[in-house]
């Protein structure tokens, strides 16, 4: 039986072969379990180089890439031909899984209904909000449209899965079997680092500089302000970039030489590494699912602040969140870190109790079972 899988990530096509960072071949062994083989309807690029170990296609696992998707404006342009190819899956694939947000997955939720094939939804984010504060008026001007489009997609889906405990299916409810807190963090380490703080201070932050809501005007302006006030801080961004308009806003605040943009970092032994030279983690976003790098800078024993925003309060203990914008509460935050090694301790030792429910295995039991619901349902729909 195949499994269809609807997503908007932007796979990396060289020569015969397809590659993704984020959707690399180990992470459809999350479903290969249940189905027998997958086809992938994804965006391509065509590169001239790649890291092998990123390749996504193989064994079991084809793509069919929607070619005609580039832009938002080939959304208009090119529809017939997007509409076209996600219908040619949907019509092949006896199982269809649509990751939301995503503009082709609101697609195929439409096509799926119009032919009046059930499916299942993986909800690991807010539209509205990942819209709202892309940073774009175009952004901005879709927010609502793709709110409508989501709640419309989860609510008619079969099963619904959601990678936080409470918000996402607070937000987004469906009309078949709901399943929650089925988190899409890939490893949670467990790993007790030194919590003394020498005459330097690491505060680390991943994300795209690229995109506004990961909240890095944020960071900037209240370690500024701690920087003001004689604090000997560093301020290290992992993730895309940098941005002209934050390198701006860095030295607008006069904390330049204390912003270190350190790239993308691939290897996760690499990552694990930069989190155990940290001092503390931040995640002053506007908008999260449930946000991978608060759990991993958890599990590495990192103290960790972040804001209210979507299912961080499902990782991090509630007197350790700040609102989103809130630079005031965050430097509060970050300089009771800082004076405090008993209050550092605490941090870690609250926020690992929430993280302590993300195992593996049983988070893959969780999803087996919803995948497992959900293929017996389009057994009986086939009969």
């Amino acid at each position: 039986m195949q499994l269809l899988f609807v997503h908007d990530f932007p796979v990396e096509k060289y020569e015969d072969n397809y590659y993704s960072i984020g959707f690399s071949h180990k992470i459809w062994d999350r479903y290969l379990p249940v189905f027998d083989k997958m086809l992938i309807n994804s965006r391509v690029k065509n590169v001239n180089s790649v890291e092998s170990v990123n390749q996504s296609n193989g064994d079991k696992v084809n793509f069919k890439t929607v070619n005609s998707y580039k832009s938002p404006t080939s959304l208009i342009s090119n529809h017939k031909e997007i509409i076209e190819t996600l219908t040619i899956s949907i019509k092949k694939s006896e199982g269809i899984l649509i990751r939301l947000p995503s503009v082709l997955g609101f697609i195929a939720a439409l096509i799926c209904k119009k032919l009046n094939k059930p499916y299942i939804v993986e909800v690991v984010g807010a539209a509205f909000d990942a819209y709202w504060f892309h940073g774009s008026v175009f952004g901005k001007f879709l927010s609502l449209p793709m709110e409508l489009l989501q709640k419309y997609a989860v609510k008619n889906a079969s099963v619904a899965i959601y990678v936080t405990k409470k918000y996402l299916s607070n937000k987004y409810p469906c009309n078949g079997e709901e399943f929650k807190g089925i988190s899409n963090v890939e490893a949670v380490e467990n790993f007790n680092k030194n919590l003394d703080i020498g005459g330097k201070i690491k505060v680390g932050l991943i994300g795209s500089t690229f995109v506004d809501y990961k909240g890095h005007d944020v960071a900037i302006k209240a370690v500024s302000k701690l920087v003001s006030e004689g604090y000997n801080i560093d301020l290290e961004f992992v993730g895309n970039g940098p941005s002209k308009k934050i390198k701006n806003l860095a030295k607008k605040y006069k904390i330049e030489d204390n912003v270190i943009f350190k790239g993308k970092i691939y290897e996760k032994f690499l990552l694990n590494d930069w989190f155990r030279n940290l001092d503390l983690y931040i995640q002053p976003s506007l908008t999260e699912g449930h946000c991978r790098a608060i759990v991993e800078a958890i599990g590495n024993g990192v103290p960790t602040l972040a804001s209210t925003a979507g299912g961080n309060s499902d990782s991090v203990n509630k007197k350790y969140l700040f609102k989103p914008k809130d630079t005031v509460k965050l430097s509060e935050l970050i300089k009771k870190l800082i004076m405090s090694k008993e209050y550092r301790e605490k941090n870690i030792e609250e926020n690992k109790k929430n993280i302590s429910g993300y195992n593996l295995k049983d988070i893959q039991k969780q999803r087996e079972q919803a995948l497992q619901n959900y293929k017996k349902l389009i057994n009986d729909f086939y009969l």
